[in-house]
């Protein structure tokens, strides 16, 4: 059986959510021949299925006998929404986000029957160190992240524990020195290879995991796979994957979305943050 696996590139969400997928076919029986395609490109093979993963070409939906979406809301482009009837399947990874990609459908009189809530999971990259350090609190960093990394930093006094500063696709915005608070609780980890990612990974106590929107959580299910305690903001979809028995959830203002995709956007309290860490 063929299937296309069709990316974009650009995310770095994509490359997590793909890793779970190609682990779900590798347990099949049936022997699968996997090709990925960019939905960029200009051209697909012929396959039994296509797998698109945060992303829309519908040129490409000609070329396979079945077509399945996985979509997070905050990735759904508001043009590709006309589309989503035309997939066999569309698949969310939580209840928000069926609730979201729903209502818009609805509110375009777009048939829903597609959509399907799944089980999803998160690469596990747990490892068995005695390390581990409740005093460090870890803060991963993208380059479309930076104004979480400011927030943070900012209110980051000395007396606070150590703070990790994990930039993670070595993007333009560290070397910058003046974007960086340059004060003894606080290390930055750049250029930092697969082992030492997953070392600090596994160290840290402490995540903080403040996403303004996200669909499903990979760093809340991670930090709780390698015994960590997530700090999440309450507020859509983290409500189904943190609750004050395994982290801190912590308050946040619902803001409206700006950008050309779906879902309410939820900016932590600082205060409520402050009264965590210290």
């Amino acid at each position: 059986m063929k299937v296309n696996i069709i990316i974009n590139q650009q995310l770095p969400l994509t490359y997590i959510d793909v890793e779970v997928l190609d682990l779900l076919l590798k347990r099949r029986k049936e022997k699968l021949e996997i090709q990925y395609v960019n939905y960029l490109q200009y051209k697909c093979k012929n396959a039994s299925m296509n797998i698109f993963v945060h992303c829309v070409n519908y040129s490409f939906m000609n070329n396979a006998k079945m077509n399945v979406l996985l979509m997070d809301h905050q990735l759904l482009n508001k043009n590709w929404l006309e589309y989503l009837p035309a997939f066999d399947y569309v698949l969310v990874k939580s209840e928000y986000t069926k609730a979201v990609i729903e209502s818009a459908c609805m509110e375009h009189k777009l048939s829903t029957k597609n959509i399907k809530l799944i089980n999803w999971d998160s690469p596990n990259i747990a490892s068995y160190s005695k390390n581990k350090n409740n005093k460090k609190c870890l803060l991963y960093c993208t380059h479309n992240k930076s104004y979480i990394y400011k927030r943070v930093v900012n209110l980051w006094e000395k007396n606070y524990p150590q703070l990790v500063v994990l930039n993670v696709d070595n993007n333009m915005f560290f070397d910058n020195k003046k974007n960086k608070k340059f004060q003894e609780n606080i290390d930055y980890c750049e250029e930092v290879k697969s082992v030492d990612y997953h070392k600090i990974f596994n160290e840290c106590g402490i995540h903080l995991c403040l996403d303004e929107i996200v669909s499903y959580s990979h760093f809340i299910n991670q930090a709780k796979q390698v015994s960590a305690i997530p700090v999440a903001v309450n507020g859509g979809s983290n409500k189904e994957f943190i609750n004050r028995d395994i982290g801190y959830v912590i308050g946040g203002s619902k803001q409206k979305n700006t950008t050309n995709t779906y879902g309410s956007k939820f900016n932590f309290n600082e205060e409520d943050l402050k009264r965590v860490i210290n």
